[in-house]
């Protein structure tokens, strides 16, 4: 995965709760109907993607 700043013609552009994501077609293929949580314990923190498939991403 990396970060991108400009739009591929082969991108699809989602929005969620305002916040807009690129995504080119392997990774639309994996998110789509994903669940992405950020959780904090004394253990650490950070995100979880679960993917729609069952397991984590």
């Amino acid at each position: 995965m990396s970060l991108d700043e400009t739009k591929e013609e082969d991108d699809t552009l989602v929005e969620v709760n305002g916040i807009n994501f690129l995504l080119d077609p392997q990774a639309h293929k994996f998110a789509s109907g994903a669940t992405v949580d950020y959780s904090k314990t004394i253990f650490g923190s950070g995100f979880t993607v679960k993917s729609a498939r069952g397991g984590n991403c």
